[in-house]
């Protein structure tokens, strides 16, 4: 499974120190058990104070020692799983980021954050367990010589009751993989639908319906509450199966051997050897039969894990963008029974062209096409003589930038969020692009910090603005970007930027026409 080589791949060292702290554990178990009895039958028994010294340090020394180890262990284990996490979530982001876009319209938001944050969850800490499984198997092994070792018909009986409790887990195991599909599925519809009634907030607000929206919720979280209840308790009866088998297992030992057997005879090293490692006898199987069990339970979400790391990337072409003419024919869109159709256009190398239409005539299509975000269309786009299908998208999205009508922001420095690591600007260049921008007031404001849900739709376009222009594209495509500032202030801007950008190819979709002058060309759709 891919999933679990990407769990595994920078955690090599950690499986490697895991593995030698479960065995040192399990070395130091036996050293537990030889000293446990001696301490009970040489020294206990025929009260010899030294033997009783002796032996008292050395089980002190010895579990104080597995305390430590299992300090260890757990530190290492959780750091274990996180890195696992962190590196399947990373692929999974870094997969569906690099998907067709038709995967951004046919699952909602809330859907696609839920598969990235809970499967990685659920599957790493099954992953981390499993890892432990050649070291369950020397452990498994050890406790039982250990038993066998005390006393051969408790190894027997002690060993009787395993095929029996894998049993139980192997039916346990089917009724809760059933309930934890069910609570995997109700989860994807409590995100997906959580996500949509947050963004309409406002709307819900103004219209009253509140109601409406919380009883779906609500519909939700009750039918992945009583998977989730379903599952934990499954699991609670097969725990407690085991707890009670633990419990009395050793009794029963005792009690078989002693009206059954004349020649059964435990010394009381033995008898609390067994006591003592009867429950890690059956907890060492049933860490290995919990792990067919927890198989079962993370079945849906390694099979979610998998779906995303099988996306296909978006198609890449071969060939490097040339500089040179726009050039749209024939072109057509679908969206469901309603048809798309852009005339005929060519827009020659530096450029500026301005667009104007009515609502659904075919403007932002035109330019997600022309970015590569939309590929199914008919007809053909060229820029410098090539069609786009030919260009790789990488170098086509690096010299064609296109900047929406909703702006983005993150909370930081107006600076940070404008170079977002890019590292070649000097001081100069920065400075003139928020003069261009008129973003100088922002950035004197609060020493530049910003809070992405304060500042306006105006400040977050010109913000994005400078992001794509600081980046010196060929060729620059705003929808509708500057639409949220006043007109005087958009004019203002444009002047600046064909002034600063006399080279650059500029498409510019709006319904001002008052902006018209500073255009060498106006195309209506």
């Amino acid at each position: 499974m891919r999933s679990f080589k990407i769990f595994i791949k920078n955690n090599k060292w950690n499986i490697i120190i895991l593995t030698a702290i479960t065995m040192l554990m399990v070395f130091v178990s036996l050293y537990v058990s030889k000293y446990t009895k001696i301490f009970f039958d040489e020294g206990f028994v025929n009260n010899n104070i030294s033997i009783i010294k002796e032996s008292i340090f050395l089980l002190m020394g010895l579990y104080i020692g597995l305390f430590f180890l299992n300090l260890i262990q757990n530190y290492e284990s959780v750091k274990f799983l996180y890195n696992g996490m962190l590196a399947i979530r990373k692929e999974i982001f870094k997969k569906v980021l690099n998907t067709d876009y038709s995967y951004f319209v046919n699952n909602p938001t809330g859907k696609i954050w839920g598969e990235i944050y809970t499967p990685p969850n659920r599957v790493g800490i099954f992953y981390t367990s499993l890892i432990f499984l050649p070291a369950d198997i020397v452990e498994a092994f050890v406790y039982t010589y250990i038993i066998y070792k005390a006393s051969i018909v408790g190894g027997i009986i002690l060993s009787l009751f395993i095929p029996f409790l894998i049993l139980i887990s192997y039916y346990t195991g089917k009724k809760i993989r059933k309930y934890e599909q069910k609570m995997l599925d109700s989860y994807r519809a409590m995100m997906g639908n959580a996500m949509d009634i947050l963004s309409m907030a406002k709307i819900i607000k103004t219209n009253n319906n509140d109601d409406y929206f919380l009883n779906i919720f609500k519909k939700n979280h009750e039918d992945m509450n009583n998977a989730a209840i379903s599952t934990n308790v499954l699991t609670t009866l097969w725990e407690n199966i085991i707890l009670i088998v633990t419990a009395f297992s050793p009794l029963i030992i005792i009690y078989y051997g002693n009206t059954h057997m004349s020649s059964f005879k435990l010394t009381q090293g033995e008898l609390i050897v067994i006591y003592i490692f009867s429950p890690l006898f059956f907890n060492s199987y049933k860490k290995i039969y919990k792990k067919f069990l927890d198989f079962y339970g993370v079945k849906p979400y390694i099979k979610t894990i998998e779906e995303h790391l099988g996306l296909e990337d978006e198609k890449l072409g071969e060939n490097k963008l040339n500089k040179g003419n726009l050039e749209i024919h024939n072109f057509e869109y679908n969206y469901g029974n309603k048809k798309v159709k852009i005339p005929d256009i060519k827009v020659n190398k530096g450029e500026k062209i301005l667009i104007l239409g009515e609502s659904g005539r075919g403007k932002s299509t035109m330019f997600n096409a022309i970015i590569g975000i939309l590929k199914d269309y008919k007809g053909v786009i060229k820029i410098g003589n090539e069609d786009i299908k030919n260009i790789d998208i990488e170098d086509l999205r690096k010299k064609v930038k296109l900047v929406h009508q909703e702006g983005y922001v993150f909370n930081g420095t107006l600076k940070e969020n404008i170079l977002m690591e890019l590292n070649n600007v000097s001081e100069e260049e920065y400075k003139k692009i928020l003069k261009i921008l008129k973003l100088e007031k922002l950035e004197k404001e609060k020493d530049g910090i910003i809070n992405k849900d304060k500042i306006s739709g105006g400040e977050k376009a010109r913000i994005n603005l400078a992001q794509v222009l600081l980046r010196k594209p060929e060729m620059l495509l705003l929808d509708e970007t500057l639409s949220s500032v006043d007109e005087e202030m958009e004019k203002e801007i444009l002047q600046e930027i064909i002034k600063a950008y006399p080279d650059m190819t500029i498409l510019m979709i709006t319904h001002r026409k008052s902006i018209a002058k500073f255009f060498d060309k106006i195309i209506e759709l």
